[in-house]
């Protein structure tokens, strides 16, 4: 299925927004949507209780968002490999089985919030 894709992030006052079209599939109950940005490939999948992303790309990125819960996210740049902790505030998902919205509060450790919305419709 096709779907609109729009990311929307903001940190300490700045917003940006991601706009794309994605390729989605439903696997386990989880919506999983894949999509290409800025010369890499990503993957979110999105479930009732979290979320991940993978950026495979120059740098490799996942990270894995899971309410109240701290996680390491792992980055690559082919030389390098490291982790930093992300602190799920709140996750909320709202999936009617095509349609899906995410919002999600989180923090590099104990650094400032950051608030994720995805809105991801499927696309007629």
């Amino acid at each position: 299925m096709k779907y609109s894709l729009v990311i929307t992030q903001t940190a300490e006052g700045e917003t940006s927004v991601t706009a794309v079209d994605a390729e989605g599939e439903i696997i386990a109950g989880a919506l999983v949507l894949h999509y290409f940005y800025d010369g890499a490939a990503y993957r979110l999948e999105i479930a009732q209780n979290s979320m991940a992303q993978t950026r495979d790309g120059e740098v490799k990125i996942y990270m894995f968002f899971s309410e109240g819960q701290t996680t390491e996210a792992r980055l690559s740049d082919g030389l390098n490999v490291g982790g930093f902790p992300v602190r799920t505030k709140r996750l909320a998902v709202r999936f009617d089985g095509e349609d899906c919205k995410a919002e999600c509060e989180f923090s590099y450790g104990d650094g400032e919030a950051i608030i994720l919305s995805v809105v991801a419709s499927i696309m007629q």
